[in-house]
């Protein structure tokens, strides 16, 4: 490039050269990055069998975890109650406002009914129930 500068080369004709040999570096390494990517991930799919992003215990390590007891679950209780306990709302009357808003989520379903009682029916997995307000606060409520 210093001999082309040396030699009377235009300043647009030296840009042109710099872009569009970075141009080609990036798309070359699109071409070949993402098929590769996507065959590393089909691989480490095949080791982790039967994992995936929202089980319970993978969960656990990323986001705040809330117990209660088994005998609450088995006699019921209220979406708004368990917002409070779990702290995803201020007050029963955010909760309710959350609620009907519809920004809560239970197991990834939307929540409409602030008088939604929580039981043993709504567990989705053996022992957890995943809580969600907004798009990215989440809470795992763990059941012993």
């Amino acid at each position: 490039m210093a001999i082309r500068i040396a030699l009377g080369s235009q300043r647009s004709g030296m840009l042109g050269l710099v872009f569009t040999s970075a141009a080609k570096l990036a798309i070359g390494g699109c071409v070949m990055g993402l098929p590769g990517a996507a065959a590393a991930s089909h691989l480490l799919q095949s080791f982790l069998f039967g994992v995936s992003p929202f089980d319970p215990l993978v969960m656990a390590l990323e986001v705040p975890v809330t117990e209660i007891p088994r005998a609450d679950l088995d006699a019921g209780i209220g979406l708004v109650d368990l917002m409070i306990r779990t702290r995803l709302a201020e007050s029963k009357g955010a909760a309710r406002k959350l609620i009907e808003g519809g920004g809560v989520y239970l197991n990834n379903e939307r929540q409409i009914q602030a008088q939604k009682m929580i039981t043993a029916d709504d567990l989705k997995w053996p022992a957890a129930i995943l809580l969600r307000t907004g798009k990215k606060n989440y809470h795992l409520v763990g059941i012993k």
